[in-house]
């Protein structure tokens, strides 16, 4: 009787061990995190319209207003994929979102055949 091999084998284990490069990595993703929470913290400052909103101008301020902005860009692009990736997922199980997705009533392509097109009745038939 043949003895199979283990998946994964001895030696790929022996080449997962713990790197510098992994606490780099790791120490780059939590300073990643840290940056988020702390630039989003502040991003639920109020807005009044009737009021003016002041704003620093000063060269010291504009990167963290830059990280606001790519931090809002961020979100919006995170709802936009949740929402195309759930309706596609939606629409290629049911036909209703599929035909609103198509703009109207859904026809499958048509080859082009003379068997394929409808043909109108000539003279003396409503329409």
């Amino acid at each position: 009787m043949a003895v199979t091999p283990t998946f994964p084998s001895r030696d790929s284990l022996r080449r997962l061990r713990f790197r510098p490069l992994d606490a780099a990595v790791g120490a780059g993703v939590f300073l990643l995190i840290y940056v988020v929470v702390r630039v989003g913290v502040s991003a639920h400052v109020p807005i009044h319209p009737g009021r003016a909103t002041a704003i620093d101008t000063s060269p010291s301020r504009l990167p963290y207003y830059a990280a606001r902005s790519v931090l809002r860009m961020f979100v919006a692009l995170f709802f936009a994929y949740t929402f195309s990736l759930g309706y596609a997922y939606v629409a290629a199980r049911n036909r209703r979102p599929r035909r609103a997705a198509a703009g109207g009533r859904w026809r499958p392509a048509r080859n082009g055949s003379a068997s394929s097109r409808r043909r109108r009745p000539r003279g003396g038939g409503p329409g």
